[in-house]
């Protein structure tokens, strides 16, 4: 009498790139048995109980075992795997924009998963001097000085396991704010507004402008120099017209020494 042959596999809804184990048991029938798989996708057969197989196409393929007993009986029992397209991991928060003030910390974790459960690693691209981003845990962590205002891009690219292995990718934005008596012209420009008359005024009623006539003031009355808010005004006016771009704030101080000479 012919052996009764199961088998199984894992996981039941593989993917491509992905490992699947088949596991065949039999009962009745007189051993030694002898075991030949069939993948249904052209490669060549395996042997044995337990056996292994990646496919490398997505579809439905159907997978046949042969066993036979000592007695030369034989069976053919057959299996639809359905292997799907290997699909990219996905972020389990979308970061978007942050913002910190010189000085002070900023952490945050960067979490993805792969939707065919393999494993996932995380890289950051671009990261700021001094700021430290771990790949095993996700997590991120910078506290910028007085000479990283601005703004600032980082990208995060999560890559799975997979055959061929699958990617996404976010983009943040980091803004670091001055301190006390600073300012940071760069963070409006680099975030697309122009520094035209409008801007200047926005920023002079946020009280920003007059810490920086302050600052200029100072360094201009030292070298016997007066009318400071036409040297402002007209050398800002001047620029515009040129179609030059104002400089950052750490640049300033020497920009309207040198407007004024």
């Amino acid at each position: 009498m012919a052996p009764t042959v199961n088998f199984t596999s894992s996981p039941a809804t593989p993917s491509t790139g992905q490992s699947v184990t088949f596991t065949a048991t039999t009962s009745g029938g007189a051993g030694p048995f002898t075991f030949s798989w069939n993948y249904g996708d052209g490669s060549p057969d395996d042997n044995g109980s337990l056996a292994a197989h990646t496919y490398a196409a997505p579809g439905s393929f159907m997978v046949s075992l042969t066993t036979k007993d000592a007695n030369g009986a034989s069976m053919v029992t057959t299996l639809f795997v359905s292997v799907a397209e290997n699909r990219p991991p996905v972020f389990s928060n979308q970061l978007g924009f942050q913002a910190v003030s010189v000085g002070q910390s900023l952490t945050f974790t960067v979490g993805a998963s792969d939707p065919e459960g393999d494993s996932v690693s995380i890289v950051a691209h671009n990261l700021p001097t001094g700021a430290n981003f771990d790949s095993i845990t996700g997590e991120f962590a910078w506290t910028p000085s007085s000479v990283e205002t601005g703004n600032y891009s980082i990208t995060f690219t999560a890559m799975d396991g997979g055959t061929p292995p699958m990617e996404a990718s976010q983009t943040i934005i980091i803004q670091v704010k001055p301190g006390p008596g600073q300012i940071c012209l760069t963070c409006y420009r680099t975030l697309g507004l122009p520094l035209d008359d409008g801007v200047v005024a926005s920023l002079g009623f946020l009280g920003l402008i007059s810490a920086l006539v302050a600052t200029v003031y100072v360094g201009m009355r030292s070298r016997g120099e007066s009318d400071l808010a036409d040297s402002v005004t007209n050398y800002v006016s001047s620029e515009r017209a040129r179609g030059d771009s104002l400089p950052g704030q750490g640049q300033f101080v020497e920009w309207m020494e040198d407007a004024s000479s």
